[in-house]
């Protein structure tokens, strides 16, 4: 039997395990409880639009842009699997930005942005600029959100099928 939703209905499902892996619910160790409720305060303060961008981030490749067209390339679902070692992806949820550098990313291409090689600093601000399979890619990686979170929170998939498995339970 195949999960069925009406239109309206259709991200539900995806923002709902958004939501459920969320710091602010989740309780991690890493926010304050004063954080916690601030998250938790502006969330509920936030427009439908803000909150749309906020349980799922716009990552948009930029890899492939086209330096002729002012349009930007249309975003791709916020996964791992999305990610390519050569790519550079700019990942936004209305609070935070960050830009994510693939291992094989051109050398030409971060030189012509930065106007330097990317030097290892620690700060805030270098932990917005991501390169793969380093230390910052962990805060990067919560805002991949149909991934499995790091505080054990389900994959879109798996959500979606345990969502299935309920439902077909409530109907025989």
């Amino acid at each position: 039997m195949q999960l069925i939703l009406p239109d309206a209905m259709k991200v539900f499902p995806v923002y709902m395990n958004s939501l459920m892996k969320s710091a602010p619910l989740v309780g991690s160790t890493e926010l304050s409880t004063d954080d916690r409720a601030h998250q938790r305060l502006s969330i509920m303060a936030m427009g439908v639009e803000d909150t749309q961008l906020l349980l799922y981030p716009r990552l948009t490749p930029l890899h492939n842009l086209d330096m002729g067209s002012e349009a930007l390339p249309a975003p791709v679902r916020c996964s791992e699997e999305r990610l390519s070692e050569s790519g550079m992806f700019l990942l936004e949820n209305g609070q935070s930005m960050f830009l994510w550098l693939g291992q094989a990313s051109p050398p030409d291409i971060v030189q012509s942005l930065f106007n330097s090689a990317l030097p290892e600093l620690d700060n805030p601000l270098s932990a917005k600029i991501v390169r793969q399979k380093d230390k910052p890619e962990m805060l990067f990686r919560q805002f991949l959100v149909e991934d499995k979170s790091l505080h054990g929170g389900a994959s879109y998939m798996d959500f979606l099928c345990y969502v299935h498995r309920e439902i077909r339970l409530l109907l025989t």
